[in-house]
């Protein structure tokens, strides 16, 4: 059996999003059904005067894995690629 999805290309570039540092903000919102999402890249920046938490995790029905946890000071990003 193969199991074939169709994943439609589309670039997002310069994806500005605000966060409050207490509410989770979804970077790529879910894909239709029988599609698929590949994430490129991610870029988290701490532009705040104090350190911030930042965390990546896929919600995959409504199960939540976190595939990276860390402290940003001032100044500092968290870069995500899949090219690494």
């Amino acid at each position: 059996d193969l199991l074939d999805s169709d994943q439609s290309v589309s670039d997002v570039v310069n994806t500005n999003i605000a966060t409050n540092s207490t509410t989770a903000v979804t970077v790529m919102a879910a894909p239709a059904a029988s599609h698929t999402r590949t994430v490129k890249s991610i870029t988290v920046y701490n532009k705040d005067t104090v350190a911030a938490t930042a965390t990546v995790r896929i919600n995959s029905s409504s199960t939540f894995y976190i595939l990276v946890k860390t402290t940003l000071q001032t100044g500092e990003s968290l870069i995500y690629s899949s090219e690494d």
